[in-house]
């Protein structure tokens, strides 16, 4: 059908022009049949169309063009009079999507849902390549490059006419917003099936992403609590939002000096979550763990914060309701507290000679000292404690309770180069097995009495001679 338009109507009289057809690519006869007429508007009409038929064959061929030549104009001029007409070749395959949908419209990020869809070769040529179909996650119902690809299905070939049906499970990504989206379903991505129409492979399938919202809802602690007790703890996450909570997340417990998450925080706990939670549903979490007792601890009010989705594994509606606390009263306990006394050793020695030293261990603390810990000799060769020269390291494991003392006593080999006024110094628990807090402060004694040494004599050399 060719069209002819006026630029402005006649409204008192007809307007009439001729119109002939001329060969340009095309051939009358062969591609076209060929036509001569006149087209007449009526007073006040602009448009008027006229018909060229096109010769129908199953031969692939590149598109063909011919003429239309307008001559003659009654009531009126010709601004232009000719036109080029364009045959299409529509003898190739032409792969479209004629149906698309999904098993629900409504998703959560990280939800598996089926994509259904149908292919229909609309050519009047089969399509004898193999192609690929393939699955959009979009924010609009255009493909560009920042859609998410979900999926590839393997196809071809397609007779003219004949359809296939496709069902693929996808998962929507996990960092997705909220609202009104789209899953594009392409057939033949790649372009590896030549078609008459590129323009129709593409569907849209409209979805709605709603969003889970994780909130602690409560963490229970006990009232009060010893430092290096095992404690239970229990906390309560609800999904307060539309969209279910899907995949991974975890919770962590922290013991805090105040009521904000910080790095100064000690993590007590980490649980990991991989259940699915519907929107209304609640979990309880419970653990049990152990107090720190070290040398950073102080009596005092601490918080227990409860924390969800700690790395932002869920896409939320509200992230900023994903803590909540308890205090506890924490107290230093009673602790072991180990001292030296009574250092013993003999006033005079020789070098390379085997000495016996004794000392006294006192637990002046107010718990028991159970375990095993190690008690280290030196000499000093001054009144000072600290880089003095390590002899001899003994281990001890037992219970010392609180008062109770016991004696040790060992022997240690002088070097055979030593000599001169030498102070014994015994420091116990130096490995800090024993947890004393400040009771670490005065493990190490020294005996303000010198032991003198002195060089061993050597015996005297003799010399034989041997008769033979």
């Amino acid at each position: 059908m060719v069209t002819v338009t006026l630029d402005r109507p006649n409204d008192e009289q007809p307007v009439r022009v001729i119109y002939t057809t001329d060969n340009d690519t095309a051939i009358a006869g062969e591609d076209y049949t060929e036509a001569t007429g006149v087209v007449t508007f009526a007073p006040g009409e602009t448009v008027q169309t006229f018909i060229v038929e096109v010769s129908a064959d199953t031969t692939p061929e590149d598109n063909e063009t011919f003429l239309i030549n307008l001559s003659d104009p009654t009531n009126a001029d010709i601004v232009r009079s000719q036109g080029l007409i364009t045959i299409i070749n529509d003898d190739e395959p032409d792969l479209t999507i004629t149906a698309a949908t999904v098993s629900q419209t409504v998703v959560s990020p990280g939800e598996t849902l089926d994509t259904n869809w149908t292919v229909t070769n609309v050519g009047i040529e089969d399509a004898q390549s193999s192609w690929v179909d393939s699955v959009y996650y979009s924010e609009d119902d255009t493909l560009t490059g920042g859609d998410i690809l979900l999926v590839d299905r393997g196809a071809g070939p397609l007779a003219a006419g004949a359809s296939y049906d496709r069902t693929q499970a996808v998962t929507i990504p996990f960092n997705v917003t909220a609202g009104d989206h789209f899953l594009l379903v392409q057939s033949d991505r790649q372009n590896t099936q030549e078609e008459f129409n590129e323009t129709n492979n593409l569907a849209p399938i409209p979805i709605e992403v709603v969003l889970p919202d994780l909130v602690v809802n409560s963490v229970a602690a006990p009232a009060t609590a010893n430092f290096g007790d095992t404690i239970t703890l229990s906390w309560d996450v609800t999904n307060l939002g539309v969209g279910s909570a899907l995949g991974t997340w975890r919770d962590r417990l922290y013991l805090s000096t105040d009521e904000t998450i910080s790095g100064d925080d000690r993590l007590l706990v980490t649980e990991v979550r991989q259940n699915t939670l519907a929107p209304g549903e609640s979990y309880n979490q419970a653990a049990s763990i152990t107090l720190p007792l070290d040398s950073n601890i102080a009596d005092g009010t601490y918080f227990i914060l409860a924390q969800t989705d700690l790395f932002g594994e869920q896409q939320e509606s509200d992230n900023d309701n994903n803590v909540n606390i308890d205090p506890i009263e924490l107290s230093i306990p009673p602790l072991p507290d180990i001292v030296v006394s009574n250092i013993e050793a003999p006033i005079e020695a020789f070098s390379g000679q085997d000495i016996v030293v004794s000392w006294t261990l006192t637990n002046q603390g107010t718990a028991a000292a159970s375990g095993t810990w190690r008690d280290r000799v030196f000499l000093s060769d001054d009144l000072n404690v600290g880089g003095d020269q390590l002899f001899d390291t003994f281990e001890f494991t037992g219970v010392l309770e609180p008062g109770e003392s016991i004696t040790r006593q060992q022997t240690i080999t002088l070097p055979i180069d030593l000599e001169g006024d030498r102070y014994v110094v015994v420091s116990t628990d130096t490995g800090n097995q024993i947890f004393e807090f400040t009771g670490d402060n005065n493990n190490s004694t020294l005996n303000q009495q010198v032991m003198t040494v002195e060089l061993s004599p050597f015996p005297h050399h003799q010399t034989y001679k041997l008769l033979g």
